[in-house]
């Protein structure tokens, strides 16, 4: 643990950070999950991290994108410039000695340690770090970050400031993937957006102007960087800056970029992206230049990207920022991205440039313009995709083709005709039966499936019969072929952000004519528009599908909704209209109970689904005893379970180790598991519950020998609003909660069946707990109110405010029925003057009512002195039931929070605790 020192040169013990490390932890990681915004979560981890252990400085690293390196993303104290530039690969210094090992690395004296590289050891000097830990951060069984602490003065770290920053690095796994994903996938819309803009942009207009201002705007906004040049080709071997955006500088005009010199030359001479975490110390500075202007625009990080077109390089884009965060793989991925559509546009504007200086044919140059002009509009004039695609055929021929086809490729791989025509209505049937009969020669290197495999295009002016015999799959076949009088064929991929979505085929036949290597250009561009077109039509049917799903659970919602109501509605009529004996009143009473529980079951999922997708979701964080979860899941559902006459077996291990999570919300996992389960399984069929320990997980299982699941539906149970069995009712929202709640918990879930009638198995990992070996205390819930007897309220004065009769009549009759004197209050000012004129021992207050609200009333409590009753304790009594309206009453100076809908035995309890405390 010394880093191979000697033990007698170990260094003297220094002061470790104050005793009592537990709540300071738990806060630290209440703190960090609280978040999902990465640099605010970095942020907390290295502050807890250098409090926790007593250090001068702190610092994190995370793997840039998918690579084996680790790059600074974080630090606290005083480092010095060069720390931006320190990477990190397995096995290099104590921290990669870390990564490999996955277990926290010390090092006491790490200026005399052999391990530390010479780059590392100078940053260290300057930092003044003597001694050094280095933990790592694990997320999903994979070291994906390092957490380093340092002192500047000898310190040899104990074994509880390891344990204290392992545990720290556990949850700092969990925040750490919670916020990526989070980033990633707004970012990722963003992305989505931006590109599709671009993609409207290229297939509405050639202006190539236009369309590199927004792509340099886009590089900008979702590459976060401050500074945008594109530059482009202007003669053989320069370059020259043509859009500027975020500059401060002049002059860029007038530079002339090559290959060799500068950030940018190194690009044009290696081919690849450049990366440059110190702009002003990197090597790759032009010596010329360079410095001038990396200092007057206040560059600290550079990237350079190239924009690739017919196989050279055609232009390139130029980010940087004026703060120090380096750009990362990912940064340089969507650069990359963008720098696709900069070249589709130059592209484009090269396509129609060279086609007028071949073409000397100003009436032929006009009248291809217009005909890319009408399938652009064609393109752009509807989604329906076959439709679409059937126009801009008919459109094709017969001016540009004798025969037009459009292939597609489905999901499965599968080649598809969507569309097919020709010249001649009478050879149609001969061009349907060549596909929909004989298909494609898949093995063959001539044709469509060739055009599909490469994405490059086929054009073949003059096509021989040895050009039909390697596209034909037999005789039969190449009979049709020949029948069809193919003279010359163009093909062309249907490309849209680097997938290839089908092709494009247009054939000349007996009408004498033969495609020229201009035609090629027009086509090409022909098919990246109908790509285009194509793309937006799939995704104008996916949010169709949406609309559809939205509207499917609308209705379902009505009739969830409806369907507790019609039951509490019908038994409270009948109960106030018809005489009932005891058994039918108890009946309906019971039914009331019950179907007012499912109400507020549905609003609680509801509730959750919504928090989970505004990322407002949070978990009470601590030690969790898995099975007691188990246990208090299978007490719940019994009753259900039992009146199906269904048989629950457990086989809990006892060597599953305590986790850290939310035992709520773990419980609520476990119960919708159940509930699916008892739902799904006909009676007297088998549910089984097994808990175990495997590697570093704690592994949940329920099993039933329920309807199954059909392999096809397996992959959509897990998301919102999906339902295998429409029949059973429900939302389908309960799996959902479970996923995302587990993945909350740092963990997976997981389904398995062998199909229809076959059962179900759903299994649940979770990360055992580092830390966090203390066995857990539940506290017990008193079945009835202190105080004893009949009338445990007996004497105690209580005065309800609230703005609604009936929950005042309720409240009233729930207390008085226990004995207490209730007073009632319509509003908070009618409560304060009760108040006022007699302190009661209690007071139950709505929040939300009209005029002043239950905060302005409970400030106005607190704000009279002992003897006036400031001191009194007032109960939240509202609909608000979310964490962040039990903090914020508890923050306004109500002593508790006790969401509606009320239970009588808790409100009861409630107030004989406060009462007598």
């Amino acid at each position: 643990m010394n880093g191979g020192l000697d033990p007698a040169d170990e260094p003297a013990v220094a002061p470790g950070p104050p005793a009592g490390r537990g709540p300071i932890l738990a806060e630290i990681a209440r703190s960090i999950t609280s978040s999902l915004d990465l640099a605010v979560v970095l942020a907390r981890i290295a502050e807890g991290a250098r409090s926790l252990s007593g250090a001068d400085t702190a610092a994190i690293f995370l793997r840039d994108g998918d690579t084996d390196t680790m790059v600074p993303r974080y630090r606290v104290g005083a480092y010095p410039a060069a720390y931006e530039q320190l990477r990190v690969t397995p096995g290099q210094g104590i921290g990669g000695a870390a990564w490999l090992a996955e277990r926290p690395v010390r090092s006491d004296r790490y200026l005399e340690d052999p391990r530390v590289p010479e780059d590392y050891r100078r940053v260290a000097q300057e930092a003044g770090a003597v001694a050094v830990m280095a933990v790592p951060i694990l997320i999903a069984g994979r070291v994906e970050g390092l957490l380093y602490v340092g002192h500047r003065a000898p310190r040899a770290f104990s074994d509880e400031d390891e344990i204290t920053c392992l545990s720290l690095a556990h949850q700092a796994g969990i925040a750490i993937y919670n916020a990526s994903v989070f980033a990633r996938e707004r970012r990722l819309r963003a992305e989505a957006e931006v590109l599709a803009a671009l993609a409207a942009d290229l297939t509405a207009s050639l202006d190539l102007d236009r369309v590199l201002r927004r792509v340099a705007e886009a590089a900008r906004d979702l590459g976060e960087a401050d500074v945008v040049r594109i530059a482009l080709e202007e003669g053989e071997h320069e370059m020259r800056y043509r859009y500027l955006v975020g500059t401060r500088a002049t002059g860029y005009e007038t530079l002339r970029l090559k290959a060799g010199s500068g950030f940018v030359g190194r690009v044009l001479e290696t081919g690849r992206p450049y990366r440059v975490a110190d702009a002003l110390s990197d090597a790759a500075v032009h010596p010329d230049y360079g410095r001038h202007f990396i200092e007057t625009e206040g560059v600290k990080t550079a990237m350079v990207v190239p924009i690739r077109g017919g196989g050279r390089i055609t232009g390139l884009i130029y980010a940087a920022r004026r703060t120090p965060r380096p750009f990362t793989e990912e940064d340089e991925r969507i650069a990359s991205r963008l720098a696709d559509y900069a070249a589709i546009a130059i592209q484009n504007a090269e396509s129609f440039r060279r086609e007028r200086e071949a073409r000397g044919d100003a009436e032929r140059t006009e009248r291809r313009a217009s005909f890319i002009a009408q399938v652009s509009v064609l393109l752009s004039a509807s989604l329906d995709l076959e439709a679409t695609l059937r126009n801009v055929a008919r459109l094709t021929v017969p001016d540009f083709a004798d025969f037009c086809a459009v292939d597609m490729v489905d999901d499965r791989g599968q080649i598809r005709r969507v569309v097919a025509v020709h010249r001649d209505p009478a050879r149609e049937a001969t061009v349907r039966e060549l596909r929909d009969r004989y298909g494609f020669n898949r093995a063959g290197t001539e044709g469509v499936p060739s055009v599909l495999a490469t994405g490059r295009s086929a054009f073949v002016p003059h096509v021989t019969d040895a050009h039909l015999r390697a596209a034909a799959t037999g005789e039969a076949q190449l009979e049709l072929l020949r029948a069809l009088g193919i003279a010359s064929w163009l093909i062309v991929p249907l490309t849209a952000r680097g997938r290839v979505l089908g092709a494009l085929s247009l054939v000349m036949t007996e009408s004498g004519r033969r495609y020229a290597l201009a035609d090629v250009g027009v086509a090409e561009e022909l098919g990246r528009r109908a790509a285009v077109a194509i793309e937006n039509a799939q995704l104008y049917r996916d949010a169709q599908l949406a609309n559809q799903a939205k509207d499917q659970f609308l209705a379902t919602l009505s009739h969830e909704l409806r369907t507790p109501i019609n039951a509490v509605y019908g038994w409270a009529r009948m109960l106030r209209t018809t005489p009932t004996g005891a058994d039918t009143t108890h009946r309906a009473l019971e039914a009331i109970e019950r179907n007012a529980r499912a109400q507020v079951q549905l609003i609680e999922d509801l509730l959750d689904i919504s928090r989970i997708v505004s990322g407002k979701m949070r978990l009470d964080v601590r030690p969790v005893d898995v099975a007691a979860v188990v246990d208090a899941a299978l007490d719940a559902i019994r009753p259900a379970a039992e009146a199906k006459e269904l048989r629950l077996e457990t086989v809990l291990d006892p060597r599953a180790d305590a986790i850290l999570g939310d035992p709520d919300r773990l419980q609520q996992v476990v119960w919708n598991l159940l509930a699916n389960a008892v739902k799904f399984t006909p009676r007297r069929g088998r549910i089984q519950v097994t808990l175990r320990r495997v590697n570093s997980h704690v592994e949940i299982a329920v099993s039933d020998t329920g309807i199954g699941i059909e392999a096809a539906l397996l992959p959509l149970l897990f998301e919102r609003f999906r339902q295998g069995e429409r029949g059973q009712g429900g939302l389908g929202i309960g799996l959902a909660l479970v996923r995302h709640l587990v993945e909350l918990h740092g963990g997976t879930v997981s389904a398995a069946s062998e199909g229809r009638g076959h059962g179900a198995t759903f299994v649940v990992k979770l990360p055992v707990a580092i830390a966090a070996r203390e066995p857990l205390e539940l506290a017990a819930v008193p079945s009835r109110p202190p105080g004893g007897g009949e009338r445990p309220l007996e004497g105690i004065d209580v005065i309800v405010v609230d703005d609604d009769p009936d929950a005042l009549d309720l409240v009233r009759a729930i207390l008085a029925e226990a004995g207490a004197e209730v007073r009632t209050a319509a509003s908070a000012a009618q409560g304060f003057e009760a108040f006022t004129g007699r302190p009661p021992h209690v007071v139950l207050c709505d929040i939300e009512m009209p005029g002043e609200d239950g905060y302005a009333f409970v400030r106005r409590v607190r704000g009279l002195t002992r003897a006036a009753g400031g001191f009194v304790p007032v109960v939240a009594l509202t609909a608000y039931g979310g964490m962040q309206e039990r903090i914020r009453a508890l923050d306004a100076g109500f002593d508790m929070h006790v969401p509606k809908p009320v239970d009588p035995a808790e409100l009861r309890t409630v107030v004989g605790r406060l009462a007598r405390r």
